[in-house]
């Protein structure tokens, strides 16, 4: 068998909370250019677990994060899963591409750094033109969903 390097990424994939691998290949991308500040955020969070792509960093690894879900129902589990942990910033937040909405201003609101580590976007729609809103934040790591369809 031909040994993989850190290049084939796709080896590396491994679900926790994840859907299609993405916990193993971040757990892979970070191993290998560090974890620096361990601050993620995840928009389009659900419910904090099912098919998401920080909960294992959050949960099982101690960084800290942003997590932003629009729905009020699956806001509301989002709590409770990050409940008592202080270092998980809970935003239910219809996200747009400017005024108090916009990512630049709700990451503000919070301790997020301006340089941080992951970026976990996963709205069904809009994706690039909310990645390209954003101008005073800027992650080491952007995983965004595609959807070929």
């Amino acid at each position: 068998m031909k040994e993989s390097t850190t290049h084939d990424l796709l080896h590396f994939g491994r679900n926790i909370t994840s859907e299609h691998g993405e916990d193993g290949v971040l757990e892979k991308i970070f191993d290998t250019i560090g974890e620096g500040n361990k601050w993620c955020v995840e928009l389009g969070a659900l419910n904090g677990m099912h098919g998401s792509n920080v909960w294992h960093l959050v949960k099982e690894r101690g960084w800290a994060g942003v997590l932003i879900e629009a729905d009020q129902t699956y806001f509301e589990k989002l709590q409770r899963e990050y409940a008592g942990l202080d270092r998980v910033h809970s935003v239910n937040a219809f996200v747009s591409f400017e005024g108090e909405t916009s990512l630049d201003r709700i990451f503000a609101r919070t301790p997020l750094s301006h340089t941080f580590d992951l970026f976990s976007l996963d709205i069904d729609g809009n994706e690039y033109h909310l990645w390209d809103s954003m101008t005073e934040y800027r992650p080491r790591v952007m995983l965004v969903e595609f959807n070929p369809s």
